[in-house]
């Protein structure tokens, strides 16, 4: 028998409309974290040089912490599965809707949370870093070696940390994103479960 050519290979599966690059959210995220990069390093800077040794030494774990938090922030929600909050969204509780909406807007979440707010710590922790060496290395023989050996343990402190926290991220990415829904619902924001 011959085959019908109008006929459509069996097995054969259509292929997946190719996502639209929005160029108004990377222009969007573009400007804000120069803004905000440029404004927090140079308070850093200036703010840094004021505080006693020990605070600048918590200010600097504070922030290579706020950067690991929001990197499983981040992966959790790439990760986590919509279905086991579909429920939640039907029973009307807001957790639930904000977790859709969420995991819907996964690459806008995952752009604020890895990308901007990482990156912003990452950089805002280097330059902290830097000041704290001076300071304690200050003379200037050592300062070179100083400066290398605190620079290290804040990119080892900031890569262990987020490797463990990807751990988590990927592993319990549903009960992280479900604390954060909790915390993020006393936020005044629309949570549209449609995908923008």
């Amino acid at each position: 028998m011959d085959n019908d050519p109008k006929q459509k290979p069996r097995g054969k599966q259509q292929e997946k409309p190719k996502a639209k690059i929005n160029i108004r959210w990377i222009i969007t995220v573009f400007l804000v974290s120069m803004i905000i990069s440029a404004v927090l390093s140079l308070m850093c800077s200036e703010l840094i040089n004021m505080m006693p040794i020990v605070m600048q030494f918590f200010v600097l774990l504070s922030i290579i912490l706020v950067g690991i938090i929001f990197d499983v922030i981040g992966l959790s929600v790439a990760t986590a599965d919509e279905k086991k909050f579909h429920s939640m969204a039907a029973r009307k509780i807001k957790e639930g809707k904000i977790a859709v909406a969420m995991i819907r807007n996964a690459d806008k979440m995952s752009s604020v949370c890895n990308d901007v707010v990482g990156d912003i710590c990452g950089i805002v922790s280097g330059s902290t870093a830097a000041s704290i060496a001076l300071r304690v290395f200050s003379d200037p023989e050592i300062s070179f070696f100083g400066n290398l050996i605190v620079t290290a343990i804040v990119s080892g402190m900031t890569i262990g940390g987020k490797a463990i926290g990807k751990y988590f991220g990927m592993n319990f990415s549903e009960d992280i994103l479900y604390i954060i829904t909790k915390i993020v619902k006393w936020v005044p924001i629309d949570w549209n479960t449609s995908k923008k």
